[in-house]
């Protein structure tokens, strides 16, 4: 045998003493079924870094075969549009009774209060304020909302974006209407900060006799009936516990804000499975009602997991995305709106999770929206690390920070992805009153 030869069986040699050497190492920390499978997951990433070479190498005649997948530009954030929240921002800071809200409306990635319950803490730092904003009556996530403690009667009637509305009836901001049978009620309890004021928002239908009990007593009081929405504010002078019993009479309620008497408040407008496209069907009466009592200076849309479709073309999206924009506009005219882009999601494909490709092509037509309408943009995706960042949160992140259905955040991973909204949002403003 040669010198070559067995210059080659020691470097083989030399391989798999290191090998052994390694999963000897790893034995220590996993059990075997884990090294397994540890070891197929790094085989399975190797293999698709080879295949993403491949498609980057020159054209032949076989590589010619393969389409290469769509990617994205780098669409990079934009603080466009940006300019009424930042200048409300400078009232919080110059007046001491201004206040202002943020309606963050998104789908099941921010239900529960994901997300908007630690930006809404971290602006309430910067600026002031107590208090959870606007809550609808009833809930499908209250048993584990751990931002305020919400229980309530069996009997209300709900109608929302998914059911038929009867006419005359107009969805609010949160996509949902309720209607009371005399007796019902709605209980509300704080987690942290007592409760200040509280606006409920309603349509009577006949005339209305309300009970409200707090902590501090009972208080009966009677609403005539009046066409359209009204608005009956609550102060409630720090109490633990509120609820609120329909003695008598009918109508239609949109929902309860919490408020101090200033500062900031960010409203969670979650509706699980939602595209965004529904919101052109809330009512534009009730929103700039609404508005006039709680001053909305942002709108947040963060949607797009719904929307995905593997192998889908997205302009349907982008036509019915326009309508909602236009309708948030004539809506509410003094709130700034941002975009917020498609979070990364993962499919499983040929036994391994990977960032879903349309992803690339859902971010085009959201920067699209964006820059045609001089509306802000966060590229989420993007700042949360890119493309296979969703397996690595649930694979790699220890502990981990998305669940796994490799597509929804955990507390941990939306507690993340709201500092980097919050950042972003805080240092574009400090940006701009340096400029």
């Amino acid at each position: 045998m040669n010198k070559t030869n067995w210059h080659h069986i020691n470097i083989i040699l030399i391989g798999s003493i290191l090998t052994i050497t390694i999963l000897s190492l790893t034995t220590k920390i996993l059990p075997l079924p884990n090294q397994i499978d540890y070891l197929i997951s790094i085989k399975k990433r190797e293999d698709k870094i080879h295949y993403e070479q491949a498609l980057s190498a020159k054209p032949d005649s076989a590589s010619l075969l393969i389409a290469e997948p769509v990617k994205a530009v780098h669409y990079v954030n934009r603080n466009k549009g940006l300019n009424q929240f930042f200048d409300a921002l400078d009232s919080l800071s110059s007046n001491a009774a201004y206040s202002v809200h943020i309606g963050y409306f998104g789908d099941s990635m921010i239900e529960g209060d994901l997300i908007t319950q630690d930006v809404r803490k971290k602006f309430q730092k910067a600026f002031g304020g107590r208090g959870v904003g606007f809550m609808p009556v009833t809930s499908i996530v209250s048993t584990f909302r751990n931002t305020i403690g919400h229980k309530f009667s069996e009997n209300w009637t709900e109608y929302n974006f998914n059911t038929p509305l009867p006419q005359g009836y107009r969805l609010g901001p949160s996509g949902h209407v309720f209607m009371n049978q005399p007796g019902e009620w709605v209980s509300f309890s704080s987690k942290g900060n007592l409760f200040s004021n509280a606006y409920v928002f309603m349509e009577p239908q006949t005339d209305i006799q309300f009970m409200l009990n707090t902590d501090t007593g009972t208080i009966h009081q009677q609403v005539p009936y009046t066409s359209g929405i009204q608005t009956l504010k609550l102060p409630l002078g720090g109490t633990d516990k509120v609820t609120l019993t329909i003695e008598s009479g009918e109508a239609l309620f949109h929902g309860i804000s919490f408020d101090s008497q200033s500062g900031i408040f960010v409203d969670n407008f979650s509706f699980r499975g939602c595209s965004g496209i529904p919101l052109a069907n809330t009512a534009e009466q009730v929103l700039q009602h609404i508005d006039s009592s709680l001053n909305y200076r942002l709108v947040i849309l963060q949607y797009g997991l719904n929307v995905l479709s593997h192998g889908s073309e997205y302009n349907w999206y982008k036509k019915g995305m326009q309508r909602v924009i236009n309708h948030i506009k004539k809506s509410l005219p003094n709130a700034s709106i941002l975009l917020v882009g498609v979070a990364d999601r993962a499919y499983f494909e040929n036994g391994i999770w990977l960032t879903e490709p349309d992803i690339y092509k859902l971010l085009k037509i959201q920067n699209e929206l964006a820059v045609e309408n001089d509306i802000g943009f966060y590229n989420l995706f993007s700042e949360m690390g890119g493309e296979n960042t969703m397996v690595s949160w649930v694979e790699d992140s220890i502990p981990k920070l998305a669940a796994n259905d490799y597509t929804h955040l955990n507390g941990l991973g939306a507690r993340r992805v709201a500092n980097l909204i919050y950042e972003y949002l805080y240092a574009q403003y400090k940006m701009r009153k340096t400029l």
